[in-house]
């Protein structure tokens, strides 16, 4: 799969958004849900593969379809290091679709023995691409909306209103 060990890129360079948590009007009744995920280190490349092209293709899907959407995966890597990423496809106040992002990071204090950081991000991301990369080549090329691809062909790449990167799945 594209990005080799990579499991998920979340970058903490977020936008700040209203705290989702109060957001009183998300029913997640109204969502569709997959997941939720756990990818730890004991599971096969092959795996976290297939789990990731899921969540890719879901996400795609439901964000051009303009269907409300929902979908958390929880990464453990190797030292116990933690993320939960929740990610919601809606609307926000001003009709925009927008796929929401809300991560967790609970990582070792390298610092300091048996403590633990515990980071709290969100974003909102409001252009998706998705990305081919060819490995021959070490070139990538942004898809068609139409290009008919299988999730283990991209990556899914969120974007803010001003086209900055936020993460890639």
């Amino acid at each position: 799969m594209l990005g080799g060990a990579i499991l998920l890129v979340i970058m903490l360079q977020a936008s700040n958004t209203q705290d989702p948590q109060q957001k009183a009007d998300r029913d997640l009744t109204r969502y569709e849900t997959i997941g939720p995920y756990l990818v730890d280190a004991d599971l096969g490349k092959a795996e976290r593969d297939a789990i990731h092209g899921r969540i890719r293709d879901f996400l795609w899907r439901s964000y051009v379809t303009r269907k409300l959407a929902h979908v958390t995966v929880r990464h453990i890597n190797i030292e116990g290091e933690q993320s939960i990423a929740s990610y919601f496809v809606e609307s926000d106040a001003e009709a925009h679709w927008r796929i929401h992002g809300e991560v967790l990071r609970v990582e070792l204090d390298r610092r300091i023995p048996k403590k633990t950081i515990r980071t709290e991000t969100t974003f909102d991301a409001y252009q998706l691409l998705r990305v081919v990369v060819t490995m021959q080549e070490k070139k990538e090329r942004i898809a068609l909306e139409t290009e008919v691809l299988s999730a283990n062909q991209y990556e899914l790449r969120l974007l803010d209103k001003t086209g900055r990167k936020l993460t890639q799945i």
